[in-house]
């Protein structure tokens, strides 16, 4: 988190390494710390999971308030003197799951509800794809609602949602909210429904704050302001929310 601190404040042009290092200043993060002791023990209890390799597999957890978009609790990792990689910044990993929320709003920008219905059987064929899409278990529920399809995350009901709202619209969408247009595997294909492509941990905490927020993007950061050796404040972080998506759409 100290990394974090100083590359955030080096980013903002306003302090260099030698007034962070020797200026006397006073940093004051956004980070709690009652929620911050809770996401380490939580991130910590998945070391815990049968099969987990401490050496191979590494936890991400980060939380923001989506009004101001303080990061109010983050753990990047166990211990940054073995690996100094911020997991919640710098590593990647396949969204999975969490990007089923794109094409739902989606959906609802163009009008549909969560009480529309698609076929959540399995397997599924698709045009234009050589192999069927399969649900958790192959599993078939027949035909669901999009309260259903997310509650149980069925697959081949939002592959279908995708192909009717179109993945380039969903990707926008995505993009909208707060996941970056470089992110590997971001592609307009039917399946990037299913979070194939691989965005940092806080681009989806970023992108779920948007929609927490009734559709007001904030950037995520963790330096609430700072102080000089007088006590004076030099700088404050700027909260300016843009709004991506009417609130409607998002409640």
């Amino acid at each position: 988190l100290l990394q974090q601190v100083r590359t955030e404040l080096q980013a903002t042009g306003a302090f260099t390494d030698e007034q962070i290092d020797s200026g006397g200043l006073k940093v004051i993060t956004t980070i709690d710390k009652k929620k911050q002791d809770a996401a380490v023990a939580a991130a910590e209890s998945m070391t815990q999971v049968d099969g987990w390799n401490t050496s191979t597999m590494h936890t991400a957890l980060s939380s923001m308030d989506p009004a101001t978009g303080e990061i109010v609790a983050e753990y990047a990792g166990a211990d940054y003197q073995k690996r100094q990689q911020n997991a919640v910044t710098q590593d990647i990993a396949a969204a999975g799951s969490t990007f089923k929320a794109f094409a739902l709003l989606a959906h609802a920008q163009e009008g549909g509800t969560l009480q529309d219905t698609f076929n959540g059987n399995s397997p599924e064929y698709y045009s234009g794809l050589s192999d069927p899409v399969t649900n958790d278990g192959g599993y078939s529920w027949g035909t669901v609602n999009l309260v259903t399809a997310t509650k149980y995350s069925i697959n081949t009901a939002f592959v279908k949602l995708n192909e009717q709202v179109g993945p380039a619209t969903t990707m926008k969408v995505a993009e909208a909210a707060g996941i970056p247009e470089s992110t590997n595997g971001l592609e307009p294909t039917l399946l990037n429904v299913l979070g194939f492509a691989a965005p940092h941990n806080i681009d989806i905490t970023t992108a779920y704050s948007t929609i927490a927020s009734g559709g007001l993007k904030v950037e995520a950061h963790i330096v609430r302001e700072v102080k000089d050796a007088d006590g004076a404040t030099t700088f404050k972080t700027t909260v300016n929310p843009q709004r991506v998506f009417d609130a409607g759409d998002v409640s």
